[in-house]
Parts: structure tokens; C-alpha cells; sequence
């Protein structure tokens, strides 16, 4: 921690401390902080790691997310709370789109 930096009070205070927003209206965030060697952005709060992409999917869904979080939007790399979802909500829509439309061949 720098001088002069608060101490976070939690990892949702980390997350925000260390993401920034891109567009006038703050829809879409980018983060700032430390990335894994794969490019995943990556942050560790009283030694437990998260992802910015599981903990945006925590703070939105209140629930921990099933497989790989993704940004829905279209900006690359969004890790807003309101831009993410996970395997199970993808899944979700497959099913729907399936069953207004029917499968593709």
C-alpha cells in the first residue's frame, strides 16, 4: 500500500479503487490494477485473490458466479458490474434464443 492510500475496507472497496470509468455516463469500467500472466485482471484483498470479473459479478448478482465471467457489452475488457455474466446466464439465453427461434443447423 502507498502512503497516504487508505487500507480497503473490503474487496468491493479494492475493486472500485482500482477501476476506472471510461464513458461520460460510467456504464462501462476499465481497471487499472494488476493483471495475471493471461491478461486477467486480478486483485488479492486480506490474501484471497479475485478476479475484477468474478467480484463485478458479486456485486451485481449478489451470488458467486458459475464458470467463466464475461463482459456482454462491446467495449473489450469492461469489468462494470452491470456489463458481466456468467456461464449460467449465457446459457440462459441460448435457451431462450433456442426456443423463440430454434436451433441452428
Amino acid at each position: 500500500m502507498s502512503p497516504g492510500v487508505p487500507a480497503a475496507d473490503s474487496p468491493q472497496d479494492l475493486f472500485r479503487q482500482r477501476t476506472r470509468p471510461v464513458d461520460g455516463e460510467g456504464r462501462h469500467l476499465e481497471w487499472m490494477g494488476y493483471r495475471t500472466n493471461k491478461g486477467v485482471p486480478f486483485f488479492r484483498w486480506r490474501k484471497r485473490g479475485f478476479t475484477a470479473g468474478r467480484m463485478a459479478f458479486l456485486m451485481q448478482h449478489g451470488r458467486e458466479p458459475v464458470g467463466q465471467v464475461r463482459a456482454r457489452c462491446d467495449y473489450e475488457g469492461c469489468v462494470a458490474p452491470g456489463c458481466v455474466e456468467d456461464q449460467a446466464m449465457r446459457d440462459q439465453l441460448n435457451t431462450t434464443f433456442n426456443a423463440i427461434f430454434g436451433g441452428l443447423s
